[in-house]
């Protein structure tokens, strides 16, 4: 055979050679990428069968071990450990099977060792907070939990896990001392799920409140709030509210409006705006310290324009407020009402007060017909004012 031709067969078959070793690469890039991801979503397309078959072994195992029970998983987590004995999910994995199929002992072996691999993996921390509750240490089942949320903050079993550690009479004081170091899950245990028990509400209630400032933010705390109104359990509710949203000074939530947002619905124990057409309220000042409202009626007659929810034991209190800039004539169309019922008839006209250059007040004394009290400014037609700096106070 001619050089040439020789030389030309076996560029071809170099070629040849060239294009099956780049597909071979290629699929196994494509059955590494999707085991990989089938490592985290259970439902994704893997193969099963090749020697590093890992998540997709795992997968299996996993969906194995929910539908049929562990006597089908367990061989595909044998697989699974077998092409990677290090990995702590696996491990503690066949730690799950295992305590579901009755092996107590196998399960703590099983454990152990996922333990000593980096707790990273859920099926551990949740058995070992469950065995540090079996034996009254609510500070380590409080860690465990602690772990498990930071990593998976919307972990699926999240709320039963944290009704578990209620159910210990330390376990919410450990869980607010884990809770203080501000973890990525405080927003999601601040946000329960509107199916949650009521005991469990009030709970997490109690527990931000152990917490105390700094680490649940007024508007964090909304939600459960809300929830704590919605039960009627209004007393729970204004604890957690003063916890986080009230100053030293007032009994009144944000008395200058400098968190009120006008293009907001709000809730709780917050401004609730007047949604009337024929009511114009707007926010004037930008920076902090200098916000205030400025209020107009354009309703035939007097109506609600600023209310706010308030929780009073039975006394005697006063109530004050600023209009700057606002003529004597338009300050006197403002009239207040603090009652159970929201009624123009509760209404009363502010006095001047000597306490602040126009500043008015109203006393008001409260029995314990309600649990909770509406504080309500009312506004006379075409009388624009400017409000600010309203605080309420026991009168002693």
């Amino acid at each position: 055979m001619p050089i040439g031709n020789n030389s030309t067969w076996m560029s071809k078959l170099t070629g040849t050679f060239a294009v099956f070793a780049l597909a071979a690469l290629g699929g196994i890039v494509v059955l590494s990428g999707t085991d990989r991801i089938a490592s985290y979503a259970m439902r994704s397309p893997s193969l099963l069968g090749w020697p590093y078959d890992t998540g997709a072994s795992t997968s299996r195992a996993t969906q194995a071990l929910i539908g049929d029970g562990p006597a089908s998983a367990v061989p595909l987590i044998q697989r699974s450990i077998i092409t990677d004995p290090l990995d702590s999910r696996i491990v503690g994995l066949l730690g799950r099977a295992r305590l579901l199929a009755g092996d107590e002992a196998a399960a703590e072996t099983a454990f152990r060792v996922s333990g000593e691999l980096g707790w990273r993996d859920p099926n551990t921390q949740i058995y070992w907070m469950g065995e540090a509750l079996k034996v009254g240490d609510t500070k380590v089942a409080a860690e465990r939990l602690d772990a498990l949320l930071r990593q998976f903050p919307n972990f699926e079993a999240r709320d039963q896990l944290i009704a578990a550690l209620f159910q210990s009479p330390d376990g919410k004081t450990e869980l607010a001392k884990r809770l203080k170091l501000a973890p990525s899950w405080t927003e999601v245990f601040a946000n329960p799920s509107k199916d949650l028990p009521a005991e469990e509400v009030v709970g997490r209630g109690e527990v931000m409140r152990l917490v105390g400032r700094g680490v649940f933010e007024c508007a964090k705390s909304t939600r459960l709030v809300n929830s704590l109104i919605a039960l009627d359990l209004v007393r729970d509710a204004t604890a957690l509210w003063r916890t986080n949203c009230l100053g030293p000074t007032s009994l009144i939530y944000d008395g200058g409006f400098e968190s009120i947002d006008t293009t907001q619905t709000t809730g709780g124990f917050d401004w609730q705006l007047s949604n009337r057409g024929d009511v114009d309220i707007q926010v004037e000042g930008a920076t902090p310290g200098s916000r205030r409202l400025q209020v107009t009626v354009n309703a035939a007659n007097t109506v609600p324009v600023l209310s706010q929810l308030v929780v009073l034991s039975p006394g005697t209190y006063r109530l004050t407020w600023r209009n700057p800039d606002t003529e004597a004539s338009a300050a006197r169309a403002i009239s207040v009402s603090l009652s159970c019922k929201l009624g123009i008839s509760n209404a009363l006209p502010g006095a001047p007060d000597d306490m602040a250059k126009d500043s008015y007040g109203q006393n008001f004394k409260l029995d314990s017909a309600c649990s909770a009290q509406r504080l309500v400014f009312w506004l006379a037609p075409k009388a624009p004012v400017h409000l600010d700096d309203v605080i309420l106070r026991p009168i002693e």
